[in-house]
């Protein structure tokens, strides 16, 4: 989701990652353009295949967390990231 668009639909396994205006919006936005940063929005299939990845590696994450990782994915297709470019994405997890 560019700066432009700030609706959200929820979904059950990104309902505490979504936001709608005018909820939490507007201080968002301002970090978001402090930074000269991005916001990008991802499937719930993109979110759930990234959390089948997590799992099978070993990282039994709560599912909003595998959105960063989803999120990360579209970054590189688009070529915003190099694939060699190094990135931190905070992992929380559950009690599986």
């Amino acid at each position: 989701m560019h700066k432009e668009e700030w609706r959200a639909e929820r979904t059950s396994s990104q309902t505490a990652s979504k936001f709608s205006i005018p909820h939490a919006a507007t201080r968002i936005r301002a970090a978001i353009d402090a930074t000269d940063g991005d916001a990008i929005a991802v499937s719930e299939a993109a979110t759930r295949a990234a959390h089948d990845r997590l799992s099978a590696s070993g990282f039994h994450v709560e599912p909003t967390c595998a959105t960063a990782t989803a999120a990360l994915s579209v970054y590189r297709d688009r070529g915003v990231l190099d694939s060699d470019d190094d990135v931190v994405v905070a992992l929380t997890g559950r009690n599986a």
